[in-house]
């Protein structure tokens, strides 16, 4: 959140009666997460997540997380490792996906997996490719603006889905940065900054 403006969230819960829906939001790819091989990174069936640890410091007003997560180790050998750094003026936002192959698994030939970091948006931002869809040029109600950008993947603009103001379905779009797993470790590196407004 901006302020009391939502920027990034997840798609919401669904309180329907619908078992394709609620699987569907209870899902990986309806939060603002990693998903590999388009797969969950947790058995919905157990309710049960896969976080390994949490560190959280604070220095100076800026606020560093580090997380990690062993869902997707015991099918595809894989640790999924998000760090985050939160500006001392809350005026950015820097993030690193790490994705590590930390034991090998059967891969049936596949040698490569596919790879996406989503960022769902609330509806009421306004969202843009520019720069030759190397950045989003996001827009906020008051009229703020912020600007995502994004390394080792392609960014896109995609369709969405939002149920959280009441259970009501809203459209939005989220912000997709894709790429594909290989051996070793690959980094996805992402920054969320505010625009400067014109003086």
């Amino acid at each position: 959140s901006v302020d009391k403006e939502r920027l990034v969230v997840n798609c919401g819960p669904y309180r329907g009666g619908d078992t394709d829906w609620r699987l569907a939001l209870c899902g990986s790819a309806a939060h603002s997460t990693v998903t590999i091989d388009n797969r969950d990174s947790n058995d919905q069936n157990s309710g049960l997540t896969s976080l390994a640890d949490v560190n959280r410091e604070e220095q100076s007003g800026a606020v560093w997380i580090d997380a990690l997560h062993k869902g997707y180790e015991p099918i595809l050998g894989l640790r999924h490792r998000r760090r985050l750094y939160l500006d001392s003026n809350g005026e950015g936002v820097r993030g690193e996906d790490q994705i590590e192959l930390v034991r090998e698994v059967p891969t049936d030939g596949v040698q490569t997996r596919p790879l996406v970091a989503r960022f769902h948006l609330h509806p009421s931002v306004r969202a843009s490719l520019i720069r030759n869809n190397d950045a989003v040029l996001l827009r906020l109600p008051s009229g703020v603006g912020w600007q995502f950008h994004a390394k080792g993947g392609e960014i896109s603009l995609n369709e969405s889905i939002y149920f959280g103001d009441g259970g009501v379905r809203r459209r939005t779009e989220q912000i997709a940065v894709s790429s594909s797993t290989t051996t070793g470790v690959r980094v996805l590196k992402w920054a969320f900054q505010r625009i400067a407004a014109p003086t």
